[in-house]
């Protein structure tokens, strides 16, 4: 796998889930703090998160 591949896979997604991304993985905050943060429910927060994930997956080429 390369950065490109990262980089391509993090450009796709939308500011939201970007964002949403970065202060799961880097800030290491909790759903519940990035609710608080971002004005929308821990379900929004939560489910957003994984669909990012699936997104940068499947860009990435590990999940069809």
């Amino acid at each position: 796998m390369s950065d490109e591949k990262l980089m391509e896979a993090l450009y796709t997604l939308r500011d939201e889930e970007r964002k949403l991304i970065y202060q799961h993985v880097f800030e290491e905050r909790t759903f519940e703090e990035m609710s608080s943060l971002n004005g929308v429910s821990e379900e929004r927060c939560e489910g957003v998160y994984y669909y990012a994930i699936r997104k940068i997956c499947k860009v990435m080429g590990g999940e069809k």
